[in-house]
């Protein structure tokens, strides 16, 4: 056995590296081989390492973690709207596991009832160990997925307040005031996870916007906190984590560098030593050498699988989904982790459960992983490919195939013009993002030249920070405009990302000359964006559209991007239009198969724009769509807009569209 604790952690950090990449040529999911690899190098196998309590506290962690990012993937709207759903699932695998377990136990086994009802629960019980394989194939957001992850925080509520039932039976503590106090606890968790640590995100994230690395141990202060607060309340931690996760959703976009950070540390470290300590806890010698054992582990694979398969199953036909859906499911319930450990030693240390079920469950929990892997990345491929197939070709243009173009001053906001482009950047895009400066052609612009590239390198490390590729282009010009739309020409850009004037001139106060110029001579779908506030703060989206902006040909373009901003937000969007335009967009948005949370208020004169003021917080996200001259929506109350924003919006993050003119 190594007892170097450097030794140790260096050997595991080699099987996280190691082990999935060899593997991976021969089709094997990486949880699997982490989990072989836990069983091999572990206590039962080679005896290289032994469970201390440095790898415990790296393993809890990964667990929780786990549960945590699956909070943080929530499609927040689909999840809402989908919450009966997961409480329907979530009874339906519960009950039918626990009802096929209860009958096994009382006829087959003949235990005590305390005995049936503890066994029972671990049948229902579910990790989603395997949620890691479906969010890195991009399904994570799927009706089903939200709907079983949010099911597994109820079938493990029920069967963990199952267990402490039990226990209390036990010492005879079972009484009307149990369950009340169990009833305040939840409460007081639910204040605290839902309110309090978010309050606390929110005042931080705005007084100490610039502190990046500060914001990511913020949000896992949150995550151990709620975790604690859970464990002290009386309710397992995992289901603290879970719910930190759902709480924070909307503080951590999917798309910015925060949940990147939080991605990588979870993936990389504290997930696969959770997986290599699962496989630790497998005794092949004894579950090999002991007959009984081999029989009652799998008479409790087959109940356990059966049970969540049938719940899959109840839960496709009831909501109607695809036999993927179903698929993927079962794969997310299948495998066993935590909880299930957790009743057995329970009924172990208690008398109602022998050592042969301890080796029994953790054979289950071994057996139940690998099949879930191997369901859950089959089901989700086949998934991402059947969502792929209906996209259709605009969004196909706007995904794998867009560029965008983020022209920047030396003196703007970068960092939250980053942000803002980060959020707009369909994940699947295959192109960098492209930021660029204009330096005058002047006596020394050679060595302004060399500045502002070294300036703009600097830039690139915001983006790598979230893994985004980024290209850099500098150039010399007279005109700035004229510079910013060759650049943009040059980098093939489909979508033009630039800063709000600093200053208006006198003979051009619409919105500036460069910016001017920029929306003048592209005809590419362009942003001009005041974005001075870290745009997690927002609570809605306020959307402006003037009337036949449905037939512009960039209509679904930014119609689509807005809508990724409100779900990365997890905020409502309110649209101000005619209502003709307000019945098109509900159409568009349905076409395209994109939820929105959208609330329809009529709005026509834009020569009273002012009126709108009412209707708007200072917390809100402002969105103008505008027109270029001559384009079917062109009006020209259109023109004094920016000044309007400028003069009595100044405490907003705003932004104005400019419609892509030609295919």
């Amino acid at each position: 056995m190594i007892e170097n604790q450097i030794l140790v952690f260096a050997l595991l950090l080699v099987i996280i590296l190691v082990s999935p990449v060899i593997f991976k040529r021969i089709g094997i999911p990486s949880i699997i081989v982490l989990i072989l690899s836990g069983v091999i190098i572990g206590p039962y196998g080679l005896y290289l390492i032994e469970e201390t309590q440095s790898i415990s506290l790296l393993a809890d962690v990964g667990l929780l973690y786990i549960m945590f990012i699956a909070g943080l993937d929530l499609d927040l709207g689909e999840f809402y709207s989908a919450k009966y759903k997961s409480i329907t699932y979530g009874l339906l695998t519960f009950v039918i596991p626990f009802s096929i377990g209860f009958l096994f136990c009382t006829y087959v086994l003949q235990l005590s009832l305390e005995a049936c009802l503890l066994l029972s629960s671990l049948f229902s019980t579910q990790t989603p160990i395997t949620y890691p394989i479906a969010s890195k194939m991009g399904v994570a957001k799927n009706q089903a997925i939200a709907v079983t992850v949010g099911g597994t925080i109820v079938t493990n509520t029920i069967a963990l307040l199952l267990l402490a039932v039990v226990l209390g039976q036990q010492s005879g503590n079972v009484s009307p005031i149990f369950f009340v106090e169990m009833l305040v606890a939840a409460l007081i968790l639910t204040f605290l996870i839902f309110y309090v640590f978010p309050t606390i995100c929110k005042w931080f994230f705005r007084r100490l916007e610039s502190e990046k690395y500060s914001h990511f141990l913020l949000i896992l202060s949150m995550m151990f906190l709620s975790s604690y607060f859970s464990e002290v309340l009386g309710f397992e931690g995992i289901i603290g984590a879970f719910l930190s996760g759902i709480a924070l959703n909307r503080l951590v976009p999917n798309s910015s560098t925060l949940m990147n950070r939080i991605d990588f540390v979870g993936n990389t470290l504290f997930i696969p030593v959770f997986l290599i300590s699962v496989g630790m806890l497998v005794d092949v010698s004894v579950v090999f050498e002991d007959s009984e054992i081999i029989t009652l582990a799998l008479l409790l694979i087959v109940i356990s699988l059966s049970g969540k398969w049938l719940s899959a199953f109840l839960t496709q036909q009831l909501f109607r989904y695809s036999v993927t859906q179903r698929r993927l499911i079962f794969g997310l319930s299948g495998s066993r982790a935590a909880a299930t450990l957790a009743i057995t030693l329970v009924g172990v240390r208690t008398g109602l459960m022998t050592e042969e079920f301890l080796n029994a469950a953790v054979v289950l929990i071994l057996v139940t992983c690998i099949i879930a892997s191997f369901v859950t990345q089959q089901s989700a491929k086949v998934l991402a490919m059947e969502e792929n197939k209906q996209m259709g070709t605009q969004q196909v243009f706007s995904g794998k195939k867009e560029r965008i173009f983020l022209p920047i001053s030396l003196e703007s906001h970068f960092e939250q013009l980053l942000d803002f482009a980060l959020l707009l950047k369909d994940s699947r895009s295959i192109y960098p993002l492209t930021v660029g400066s204009v330096v005058p052609n002047n006596f020394d612009s050679d060595e302004q030249l060399v500045s502002t590239r070294v300036k703009l390198e600097r830039y690139v490390k915001e983006a790598s920070a979230a893994e985004i590729q980024v290209n850099v282009l500098t150039t010399l010009d007279f005109n700035i405009s004229g510079g910013i739309v060759r650049l943009s020409r040059e980098s093939m850009a489909d979508f033009i990302v630039m800063g709000w004037p600093r200053q208006m001139g006198f003979v051009d106060k619409l919105i500036g000359e460069n910016a001017g110029g920029v929306v003048m001579n592209t005809d590419k779908t362009i942003f001009i964006c005041q974005i001075e506030r870290a745009l997690i703060v927002h609570h809605r989206i306020i959307l402006v559209v003037p009337q036949l902006a449905e037939f512009e040909k960039g209509f679904s373009l930014w119609l689509r991007k807005v809508a990724k901003i409100s779900r990365e937000l997890t905020t409502p969007v309110l649209l101000f239009s005619e209502e003709e335009t307000y019945e098109h967009t509900r159409l568009a948005l349905k076409k395209m198969k994109v939820s929105l949370d959208l609330e329809y208020y009529r709005f026509a004169d834009w020569n009273n724009f002012l009126s709108l003021m009412p209707f708007i917080d200072n917390d809100d996200l402002l969105f103008v769509v505008s027109a270029r001259s001559g384009t079917a929506s062109y009006q020209k109350a259109l023109e004094q807009i920016p000044i309007k924003l400028e003069t009595y919006f100044k405490r907003n993050n705003k932004v104005i569209i400019y419609p892509q003119r030609f295919v």
